[in-house]
């Protein structure tokens, strides 16, 4: 290894990039990631709510996740890639009544291409008649906030 292979940062030394001695000119190398993703979506996307005036839900479980994800280095530059499948649990209260509610996003096709407009079907599996509609519309306010957390694990997925 050559000197100009380190970075030196105040923690110790770190590689400028991750390409292996073999490939200097840095075309193509693929590291699998699949299961640091799941690892950390699992705790990521848990937690996550929303507040409105007629109730709140939050997300209280990672159902599933399956697919792949791994890091591109191509050309020298670094880039997340994945596909999953997710099922996401919710739960919360909606109405005067606090009417308990729960339900799942499900993302059969989550990856970096969707990432800002995942497709996410919306369930709603408890609750009365009356607030399953009003949950269904809360819920969805959760896709944004599902997305901006994937997005946050994926970079820390790149930094690594």
């Amino acid at each position: 290894l050559r000197s100009s292979h380190f970075c030196p940062l105040s923690s110790g030394l770190r590689w400028k990039t991750a390409m292996s001695v073999w490939n200097s000119a840095g075309t193509w190398e693929e590291k699998d990631t699949t299961a640091w993703l799941k690892e950390r979506l699992e705790k990521a996307l848990v937690g996550l709510g929303v507040e409105e005036n007629e109730g709140s839900v939050r997300t209280s479980k990672v159902a599933s996740c399956s697919g792949e994800a791994r890091v591109l280095n191509v050309r020298g530059r670094k880039r997340a890639g994945f596909e999953l499948e997710l099922v996401i649990k919710w739960e919360g209260t909606v109405g005067e009544s606090s009417d308990v509610v729960s339900g799942e996003l499900k993302y059969d096709d989550f990856s970096e291409t969707s990432l800002d407009e995942p497709e996410c079907n919306v369930v709603v599996q408890t609750g009365s008649a009356v607030a399953k509609p009003v949950a269904r519309r809360i819920a969805l306010l959760l896709i944004p906030r599902v997305s901006a957390a994937v997005k946050v694990v994926v970079d820390e997925m790149v930094a690594e």
